[in-house]
């Protein structure tokens, strides 16, 4: 009797357990459900809400204020990002097309508002996900009720983010990007924003008109396939977009990498001299890390906020495609060879 007393109370236990191994799982999958929601809101939030604030950018030991104007209107949308401090610094949107003015009028200042503009592709991003999403807490960011979102990477290619979105709309308020040891690589954060704004032709006229901006045209897919291609990927990278020079001779193209929400460009280009195959040292541009080679009389550079290792293993297995693919090095890389 005390042995059927005690496997009955073990099988009450056990069953006890399952159902609360069970309501975990099921709460889980409801939070990351819930936290892909929130993300599509705030990428319709981004692009069609009309809004004016200033915000503060940190990373690398650098502190920025900058004011963000951002109009959708029947002749698409129009936009103007600009320091507040230091050099003056700006660029204006108008649909595809994106001004950029820098002191250096350098390509740096175009590409680090691509990555800040770039909004999550949310069908590339929940179907091969690398990532974890749940739901943090609730904080007060200029002056607003905002949900925390957390997004944590499986695998050491790409980095993790913490967003804060508005209750009401769910605009992005603060973002936070951390490295594979959760260290804070990137952040920003509103001081205060003015959603639904009304906004006037004024407000997006450039300050720097004694400038003369660089125009540069967003990137663009088109319908050939890229001639060069890497022969590995980390798992849940795609091609997101192509483009490539108008003079086929030239050979100028760069590819688009992303896996719904971390990106990687690719730029090759033909040398002018011929050099030995080489690999350059790693370089930094505040969170965007840079890869380089020279190789068969291209120059390669992969560039991305991304750990170092993703621009290696993509810019780095570069090939040309008119040649035999190496054997066995096209699937993507997962998890477990990431040393994660």
């Amino acid at each position: 009797m005390l042995l059927m007393c005690v496997a009955t109370a073990c099988l009450a236990q056990s069953s006890a357990d399952d159902s609360v191994s069970m309501a975990g799982e099921q709460t889980q999958e409801q939070q990351r459900d819930e936290a892909r929601r929130w993300l599509e809101r705030m990428a319709l939030a981004m692009e069609h809400l009309n809004y004016r604030g200033t915000f503060v950018y940190s990373h690398s030991g650098r502190l920025q204020s900058l004011a963000v104007v951002h109009l959708r209107s029947s002749n698409g949308v129009r936009e103007r990002l600009y320091s507040l401090d230091g050099d003056t610094r700006e660029v204006r949107r108008n649909n595809n097309l994106v001004h950029a003015v820098a002191p250096e009028q350098d390509h740096y200042s175009q590409m680090n508002y691509r990555q800040f503009t770039r909004l999550p592709n949310s069908q590339l991003l929940y179907q091969k996900s690398r990532y974890s999403f749940g739901l943090g807490d609730k904080h007060r960011i200029a002056s607003l009720k905002a949900q925390q979102i957390v997004i944590e990477p499986k695998d050491g290619f790409r980095y993790g983010y913490e967003l804060w979105l508005e209750e009401r709309t769910g605009m992005l308020l603060k973002q936070v990007m951390l490295d594979e040891k959760g260290k804070v690589l990137e952040k920003l954060v509103f001081t205060n924003i003015e959603l639904g704004a009304e906004i006037d032709d004024e407000d997006l006229v450039e300050s720097s008109a004694d400038q003369s901006p660089v125009p540069a045209k967003l990137l663009a897919n088109v319908n050939s396939q890229p001639r060069w291609r890497p022969a590995q990927l980390p798992s849940g990278f795609e091609l997101l977009a192509h483009q490539q020079s108008e003079d086929d001779t030239e050979a100028l193209e760069h590819l688009l990498y992303s896996d719904g929400l971390a990106h990687v460009s690719v730029y090759l280009e033909p040398q002018e001299i011929a050099t030995v195959d080489t690999e350059y040292p790693a370089t930094r541009y505040g969170v965007v890390n840079i890869y380089s080679r020279s190789m068969s009389g291209m120059h390669i550079t992969a560039m991305g906020a991304v750990p170092y290792r993703t621009l290696h293993l993509i810019g780095g297995s570069m090939y040309d495609s008119s040649h035999l693919q190496p054997a066995g090095q096209q699937q993507p890389i997962d998890s477990a060879a990431s040393g994660r």
